[in-house]
């Protein structure tokens, strides 16, 4: 080991890392000929978040690989023997012991390395805790080529647990940290970035959750590359893509999530991103500066206003009503903002009314490129179709008048499209504005969430009918064939309702709908081929 890569700088170890590495050591140790006992190193994450104090389980424990004349234990006969140290420590206890598991490489999903797992228990001040451990070999034949070979000089740390010593192999690793810089190892980052292309997305996600600053040579030799960075974003699968965005799209921050956002443009890489190619409604918007300013600037008022409203409202039973999950509804108002810049910017007529050009190559961008659930994409969709209704009905609410009854059906009308996702459509916002434009809008969406409590239209879509379609029939005209009549005086029945409040009368409504039959023409009641005797059976 060179020992210029030892730093004596203590880690302040919890009793569970402590009781952990005690584990480790006596299994390490344990191990005779034909094997040497292997010097354990824990590395990556875990030694970054230690070093930052801040709380990490996630501990990867490196072990060496064999040379010529050194046999060490393989990933997979040091966690069977760890089971058998945790059996002989804990004999009394009774512990359950879980068989390994294991992580095959499959850079689609970023694992890069074969990893073993394992389930551990062991006892503490009488309490049982359970932690899982991940073990793998050296990338190469020796720490310094392991810790070369990592994503970045803060994650190619390593933790000596024989020597308790932090290890800092590309003599970057701590200074980058105390300096709060995000950079590979290699000088040259697509070195890196050839190994995993996946790396891309990863640094900016670390850096700016970590709130920490990419070296300007990153930037620099992305942008004099651009060929072969794009090259390399196209072996990344979809399917890591969509979970590096949502990772992103989970930080805490609205500033934190605009801004990664925003380093997706200044590296020039955010059409391969959020867009698929040969897509007609947005074939247009690529290298569109100012669509990805638009988009990102809707994501972030939209974030902003989300989460002023959760850390304001402290009532955590409205909070409950209002997220049934609230990492979902997230994510929806985040996606179904972002795109509804593009609409607006590839509408002839700058509508933000989506066609239905714009609703099919959403879906396809969603499935494809996101790989979202089939269910979170039909919401989404939802959400930016109606979100210009939504626009409409909130400046209604300036003045609310409990006696509106035209009020009362259009909103329960839009309700009915959108049903419980009202509250995020309402939330989705049209960029940053002033001060006082963000309070009277916020004022807004506090009234109309009022004024649907107080006409009781919160889960509308749920009422029944008063009258089901067969008593339609039988009450209008019970000879006929149903067809298309039938679901001209339901709708009619919907709007009466919506009118009328919750309470309504059968009778009312059967006069009602007789009312409206005898004003419709033969041709707005039959259709072209006239009134269908029902066939007799």
């Amino acid at each position: 080991m060179d020992p210029s890569s030892s730093v004596s700088q203590e880690l302040e170890l919890t009793l569970i890392e402590q009781t952990i590495f005690s584990l480790l050591l006596e299994t390490a140790n344990s191990f005779t000929a034909p094997f040497t006992p292997p010097i354990l190193r824990v590395a990556g994450g875990w030694v970054r978040d230690k070093i930052l104090r801040v709380p990490s389980d996630d501990i990867d424990v490196v072990l060496p690989i064999n040379s010529e004349n050194i046999r060490y234990p393989t990933t997979d006969q040091f966690a069977e023997q760890l089971n058998k140290t945790l059996s002989v420590r804990y004999a009394s206890n009774k512990l359950k012991l879980h068989s390994p598991g294991i992580v095959e490489i499959n850079q689609d999903k970023g694992k890069n390395v074969r990893t073993v797992t394992l389930q551990c228990e062991f006892w503490i001040n009488s309490k049982l805790e359970v932690r899982w451990l991940d073990f793998v070999n050296f990338r190469g034949q020796d720490p310094k080529q392991d810790a070369e070979r990592r994503d970045l000089t803060i994650n190619s740390l390593f933790f000596n647990i024989q020597t308790n010593l932090i290890e800092d192999f590309t003599q970057k690793g701590l200074s980058d940290i105390s300096n709060q810089i995000i950079r590979t190892p290699f000088d040259h980052c697509l070195q890196t970035f050839r190994d995993d292309p996946g790396r891309i997305l990863r640094l900016i996600r670390i850096s700016f959750k970590l709130s920490f600053h990419i070296h300007p040579s990153i930037t620099s030799q992305i942008l004099s590359n651009l060929p072969e960075t794009l090259s390399l974003l196209s072996k990344i699968s979809r399917e890591r893509i969509g979970n590096e965005i949502q990772s992103i799209l989970s930080l805490p921050s609205s500033n934190q999530i605009s801004s990664a956002f925003t380093q997706f443009s200044t590296f020039q890489i955010f059409d391969p991103i959020f867009l698929l190619p040969s897509l007609p409604s947005f074939l247009s918007l690529y290298t569109n500066h100012s669509l990805q300013s638009l988009s990102i600037s809707f994501l972030s008022s939209s974030l902003f206003s989300l989460q002023k409203f959760s850390s304001g409202n402290h009532n955590q039973n409205h909070n409950q009503i209002f997220f049934s999950n609230e990492n979902d509804s997230k994510l929806r108002i985040s996606i179904a903002s972002f795109y509804l810049a593009f609409v607006y910017t590839s509408s002839s007529c700058h509508s933000f009314q989506a066609s239905a050009a714009h609703l099919q190559d959403l879906e396809k961008i969603l499935r494809q490129g996101w790989k979202l659930k089939i269910k979170t994409i039909e919401e989404i969709l939802t959400m930016i179709q109606y979100e210009p209704e939504a626009k409409q009905l909130l400046t209604s609410f300036k003045s609310f008048d409990h006696s509106n009854r035209e009020l009362r059906r259009k909103t329960g009308l839009w309700l009915r499209k959108v049903k419980e996702l009202w509250r995020e459509v309402i939330r989705i916002k049209r960029g940053s504005k002033k001060e006082e434009q963000e309070a009277e809008e916020e004022a807004e969406i506090r009234a109309m969430e009022r004024g649907i409590e107080e006409m009781k239209l919160e889960e509308v879509w749920k009422e029944k009918s008063v009258l089901s379609g067969k008593e339609v029939m039988e009450r209008i005209d019970e000879g006929a064939e149903s067809g298309k009549w039938v679901g001209v005086l339901m709708d009619k029945q919907v709007n009466w309702m919506l009118e009328n409040g919750p309470e309504c009368d059968r009778k009312e409504c059967e006069k009602y709908l007789r009312e409206q039959w005898e004003a419709m023409t033969e041709e707005e009641k039959w259709g072209p081929k006239g009134r269908v005797e029902k066939k007799k059976k």
